[in-house]
């Protein structure tokens, strides 16, 4: 089981570089932001999250439930954010618009992710 988490853990991980990374990387453009890498980490997240959670449940751990709920809610948030981005700004190239209205579904996915970092580290 140990090791079981410990790839769950380091996946874990992966999908926040993507998701935070890309997020902080792509921070100054106003177009063309990165969509797919920050759904793949979000997704990463979410899975490997559950994941742990399931493991922690399972070894008959007694983990923080109300810390593990925010922090589910928040890693869905950025997911959903960077899925509307990505969805939105296909559609406003392919219409040959202004990319500028996905923008703050590039700011929700980040915001919530960076935020989930936040809560990991400083709530104990």
């Amino acid at each position: 089981m140990d090791v079981l988490h410990l790839i769950l853990l380091v996946a874990h991980f992966i999908g926040l570089a993507l998701l935070v990374g890309t997020f902080l990387a792509n921070l100054r453009r106003n177009e063309n932001w990165n969509f797919p890498v920050m759904v793949i980490g979000g997704a990463i997240q979410l899975i490997s999250g559950i994941g742990m959670y399931g493991l922690l449940m399972g070894m008959g751990a007694d983990p923080n439930h109300m810390k593990l709920g925010i922090k589910s809610l928040l890693a869905l948030l950025a997911f959903v954010g960077a899925l509307l981005g990505l969805l939105q700004q296909r559609k406003l190239k392919a219409a040959g618009e202004n990319q500028r209205p996905a923008k703050k579904f590039f700011h929700m996915a980040g915001g919530f992710a960076t935020i989930n970092v936040l809560i990991a580290v400083l709530w104990q």
